[in-house]
């Protein structure tokens, strides 16, 4: 989940940072915060749902 939610190199993701005119610095410090932030919620929910 990680690689996928806050790697540059994904289509949806580069388009999301020229719609927004953001730097890829800026999309990728912003963006490694949620992610882990999103990982953490999901082992949770397969711990709790497993």
């Amino acid at each position: 989940m990680m690689g996928v939610s806050a790697c540059i190199t994904q289509s949806w993701n580069l388009w999301s940072v020229q719609y927004a005119k953001l730097e890829t610095k800026t999309f990728l410090l912003t963006g490694l915060p949620w992610a882990w932030i999103a990982t953490v919620f999901n082992l949770i929910a397969a711990y709790i749902l497993l």
